[in-house]
């Protein structure tokens, strides 16, 4: 967290990600690469995935982790309406992502009541 507290831009960001935690495909890197770039953008989802994609070595996997902790975080208000209604229209013979996402809210909502009271 310090890492992303004290970068003053996204370079120096990325480098001292790279240099101190590392950006491979071992998950001791990769997540805390991830969860540090969260720490970074503030949750910003779409500068979120920005920086994961361009910090190098594992981006895929980094920018995918990184994004969905700040969707989970932000929601669709982090996300441009124009570019959730073009991702809507494309896949709307697919899915339902509004159906899909109540449901696993309400999933995690249920896990959470039956965990909590037993």
């Amino acid at each position: 967290m310090a890492i992303a507290a004290q970068a003053p831009d996204d370079h120096s960001f990325m480098s001292r990600m790279e240099g101190l935690v590392g950006n491979s495909v071992l998950a001791a890197e990769s997540v805390p690469a991830a969860v540090g770039i969260v720490a970074y953008t503030g949750g910003d989802p779409m500068r979120t995935i920005a920086i994961g994609a361009s910090i190098g070595n594992d981006t895929d996997s980094i920018a995918t982790m990184a994004g969905a902790i700040a969707g989970a975080w932000r929601g669709l208000a982090g996300v441009p309406a124009d570019l959730c209604a073009e991702f809507e229209a494309a896949n709307r013979a697919d899915f339902d992502l509004g159906a899909i996402a109540a449901g696993l809210g309400d999933l995690a909502w249920r896990h959470w009541q039956e965990r909590r009271h037993g």
